[in-house]
């Protein structure tokens, strides 16, 4: 009897040390966790890079992970396609997957390099918000037309674009036909563009998110409405920062992708960077390439 609860009393080694291990082990880090840590490491970034641009370097953090919220698939995404991204969003002050749909970071699939890619996308009002920090422009505005609008255009004598639009019933405008834009500016004449479906079926056949386009994603059709006016920033006088992400804006709905490559945010397309200009200094200089390699080599 004595022998048993001697035996009972003596706990063997190896179980032991499995318990111990198991009191001390650290809980599993999550995939949000694991991103915020990775995100701190670039706030002094974005806090530079949202000077001037009227958006708070502290409500910009809060968006991030307000977006990853919504959209979890974003951890899985290749970070030097994310975080380009997210840079490039904090540069221009823009929203991101927000009421105001200034901006899109959206999750896609890269059949040809098997992993899935982070895809930075320009909204209309983004663009639009970036139009109104120029003080000469006054109005910007878009339609679409449809079959059964009363439509004409034509150059007057002045050589300017003149234009004759009255939309049908909202029940009964018939199939799509195009858009246009004009943009109203100080001193001058207004600039006019329309753009007709083929063309901006066009431009949609080269986008890697297509299914912005569609009519249950886009109903009021602002991603074809932002091509006409992206043709008419042409047209218009811009600055610096509105012409970068004009230039942005065209690459990637061109098929092209944003990158961290070599310590800078890069425009790649068709595995070949993409000289987009005027470049930016502050994105070009602003935080170093071992950043990004060791955000994702944190030890945990």
């Amino acid at each position: 009897m004595e022998t048993a609860q001697t035996t009972q009393g003596n706990q063997d080694p190896k179980q032991e040390k499995q318990e111990n291990k198991q009191q001390t082990q650290k809980p599993a880090v999550t995939k949000d966790q694991k991103f915020r840590t990775e995100l701190k490491l670039f706030q002094d970034n974005i806090i530079k890079l949202c000077q001037d641009t009227g958006m708070a370097p502290e409500k910009f953090m809060v968006i991030v992970e307000n977006s990853v919220r919504k959209n979890p698939r974003l951890l899985d995404a290749d970070r030097r396609s994310f975080f380009a991204s997210i840079l490039v969003a904090a540069e221009f002050g823009l929203e991101i997957n927000g009421p105001l749909q200034q901006c899109f970071i959206i999750p896609y699939n890269d059949k040809e390099k098997g992993i899935l890619e982070a895809q930075f996308q320009f909204g209309y009002f983004g663009i639009t918000h970036l139009m109104y920090r120029n003080p000469v422009i006054t109005k910007v505005m878009s339609e679409c037309r449809f079959s059964n609008d009363h439509f004409d255009r034509w150059i007057g004598d002045d050589m300017h674009w003149k234009f004759m639009f009255k939309p049908a019933e909202d029940n009964d405008r018939g199939a799509f036909m195009g858009a246009f834009a004009i943009v109203h500016m100080k001193d001058t004449e207004p600039e006019f563009k329309y753009m007709s479906f083929a063309e901006l079926e066009a431009i949609r056949a080269k986008s890697k998110s297509p299914h912005m386009y569609d009519i249950k994603n886009d109903p009021q059709r602002w991603m074809y409405r932002k091509a006409t006016v992206r043709q008419i920033s042409k047209l218009i006088p811009k600055d610096e920062l509105f012409g970068r992400a004009i230039a942005y804006d065209a690459a990637i709905d061109g098929g092209a992708n944003l990158k961290l490559e070599d310590g800078k945010v890069t425009v790649i397309n068709n595995n070949k960077p993409v000289d987009v200009k005027p470049t930016s200094e502050k994105l070009k200089t602003i935080f170093g390439k071992e950043k990004i390699e060791d955000a994702q080599q944190v030890d945990y």
